[in-house]
């Protein structure tokens, strides 16, 4: 029951397969089984993730951006912190480390948590239940931001929040990001968020 699939979406032009090859990599470091890995490439992001979850064979799921990675003991620490918890239905907070240029931060940090409401502090490769996961309808097909919309509607429906510190989520940040959107793009993603509590 702590079986982890890590899936790997990806859209647009080819250069982000090459990309997400380096964050296939540091998933198969960490013993994950090939048929545990789900790599996706599809017109939209929400589809290159949605899809494959629906067909993966863990009991709980990591998404994992194309130009992002996970450190060395990042499923170990997951998976121990899921046999903690009793697989109940939590969403599980990494810490992250960002790497700028090439660069580093000084050591990774856990981001604080705040009401869902009001924005997302929890990053990608949040473990999930798979169950919960397809409950919530999964990535909703959003400019920005449709991972904010995913954790709201899975703590709507009852999912509860918590840390594992150990496992470290390496975020390369980069400019022109999704996650830089225009005024548009984020109002689109705040109305949804807000639609999903009233």
């Amino acid at each position: 029951m702590n079986s982890i699939s890590v899936i790997i979406g990806t859209f647009g032009d080819d250069s982000w397969r090459t990309l997400a090859e380096r964050a296939r990599m540091s998933a198969e470091e960490q013993s994950v089984r090939p048929d545990e890995i789900i790599m996706s490439h599809e017109p939209s992001l929400s589809l290159a993730r949605n899809r494959p979850a629906e067909r993966a064979v863990g009991d709980w799921l990591i998404f994992l951006d194309a130009d992002d990675q996970l450190d060395y003991s990042y499923i170990q620490a997951m998976k121990d912190r899921i046999v903690e918890l009793s697989g109940e239905n939590y969403l599980i907070q990494p810490s992250t480390l960002g790497v700028v240029d090439g660069v580093e931060d000084d050591e990774p940090v856990l981001i604080p948590s705040k009401d869902i409401h009001m924005g997302n502090w929890m990053v990608i490769g949040t473990a999930v239940r798979r169950d919960v996961f397809l409950d919530a309808g999964g990535f909703p097909d959003l400019p920005c931001w449709e991972d904010w919309a995913l954790w709201a509607r899975c703590i709507h429906n009852g999912a509860k929040t918590t840390t594992c510190p150990r496992a470290i989520y390496r975020v390369n940040v980069h400019p022109g990001s999704r996650n830089d959107p225009t005024q548009q793009q984020a109002r689109a993603a705040v109305q949804y968020v807000q639609g999903i509590f009233r």
